[in-house]
């Protein structure tokens, strides 16, 4: 009886995913953002000099 609570209590302070999951999807956020400005402003620029022309 005392190995069972013992199991239980270790799993109660197990640390939840979430945390984790939380960290990784901010950091890829501030990873992909720059990349997609740096592939989008370009492209805007080639829209305007193609539409001055």
């Amino acid at each position: 009886m005392a190995s069972a609570t013992r199991w239980r209590r270790k799993a109660q302070t197990r640390a939840s995913p979430v945390g984790f999951l939380a960290v990784a999807t901010g950091s890829l956020f501030l990873v992909t953002l720059p990349i997609l400005v740096a592939l989008y402003l370009p492209l805007i620029h080639a829209l305007q000099v193609l539409t001055s022309k």
